[in-house]
């Protein structure tokens, strides 16, 4: 079943890095995280649904190989042109080290959304191994477990960072980009996955889920008017610890709203046209985003400020990613799709035929 609410959601987490990108929303970052939760959600409802086919390893990966790669073998010959040379540091992001890219000398502006693409694979390499082996409820203990440890292990971490390296008050700073810190939100998302799986449908959630968002979403931002502190760039080990949870736990609960509630006045608003078209794109946008942004501010002068740039900016972006998604994007991933039904076909064939042989075997033995 396809939920048109959750492009809505995909929408509304890229206008709000967009926004942040053009410096008319501090908070902006925090779209980052839905789409955490958001992954974690989809690809572990996925993962459960398919945990029993016989060509599990090989549709998991190559759906996820025709979603991801067309992107990005269209943006990095596009980087590689825009700085007329070959940049050492690509390679890291195209295999999936841009969170760790982004903290060295190496770190190339044009592909640093890849930070959060790398976390997500990181996951992923582990996670398919979890949901095929392991019961619901220990894949549920571990997502919890998941949840509780990061906010501790952040502050950990920031308590070793002080002594060892200093204080991390830059705006890509490890507590951000780095995957241990930051698989809480995919580990919320796939708690939600298993929590309303098939026909469940926990009442408590779908009645006050709107209710936790809410709460999350107000302390967070009552805490950042209040402590002026608490912020990503101050090293503040309250906001390490428990601000990027509280981020976790908004989207958690504005999640399990829209998909528990689709008739909610929420669901319908993040439901009209303009959200589900933009969501639909999403992907391609995130990932062109700053490239267009570098490309335009070049013609336009770097005396022109992000903010004037910013309706220019999502057009020229909008335009790329449409064209990525319709002309590159959709037909491979429907190629993939069709692979893949082959895949499992000839793999049922296999199974049926062995076992044929197998029962036929038997019978003779028998007589």
């Amino acid at each position: 079943m396809r939920f048109v609410q959750l492009d809505g959601i995909r929408a509304l987490a890229l206008l709000m890095v967009f926004l942040l990108h053009h410096s008319l929303l501090k908070s902006g970052w925090a779209g980052v995280d839905i789409f955490f939760v958001l992954s974690g959600f989809l690809i572990t409802g996925v993962l459960r649904r398919e945990r029993y086919d016989l060509a599990f390893w090989r549709t998991f990966y190559t759906k996820r190989a025709a979603r991801l790669l067309p992107p990005l073998l269209i943006l990095f010959p596009a980087v590689l042109v825009m700085h007329r040379h070959f940049v050492a540091g690509s390679l890291g992001y195209l295999l999936f080290g841009g969170n760790i890219l982004q903290l060295t000398r190496y770190r190339i502006a044009e592909l640093s959304p890849l930070w959060s693409l790398a976390i997500e694979e990181h996951f992923y390499f582990v996670w398919p191994f979890l949901i095929r082996y392991l019961r619901r409820e220990t894949v549920l203990r571990v997502c919890i477990a998941i949840v509780a440890v990061s906010p501790v292990a952040r502050a950990v971490g920031t308590l070793i960072c002080r002594h060892w390296w200093g204080a991390q008050t830059g705006w890509d700073n490890p507590f951000f980009l780095l995957t241990p810190f930051r698989i809480d939100g995919l580990a919320a998302g796939s708690a939600l996955a298993l929590l309303v799986e098939g026909d469940r449908r926990p009442r408590v959630l779908a009645s006050w889920s709107w209710v936790g968002s809410a709460a999350a979403t107000t302390l967070f931002l009552t805490a950042e008017l209040v402590d002026k502190t608490f912020r990503r760039t101050t090293d503040n080990l309250l906001f390490n610890s428990i601000g990027y949870s509280l981020v976790v736990a908004a989207s958690f609960f504005l999640l399990g709203h829209v998909v528990l509630n689709p008739r909610s006045l929420m669901a319908r608003c993040l439901s009209v046209r303009p959200m589900v078209s933009i969501g639909a794109i999403s992907y391609g946008f995130y990932l062109y985003q700053e490239g267009v942004m570098s490309f335009v501010r070049s013609m336009a002068g770097r005396d022109v400020s992000l903010r004037t740039l910013c309706v220019p900016d999502f057009i020229a972006t909008a335009l790329a990613a449409t064209l990525s998604f319709y002309a590159v994007e959709k037909p491979i991933t429907r190629w993939a799709k069709a692979l893949v039904g082959r895949v499992r076909a000839s793999r049922q064939a296999a199974w049926e035929t062995r076992n044929a042989i197998e029962i036929t075997a038997m019978e003779l033995e028998r007589s």
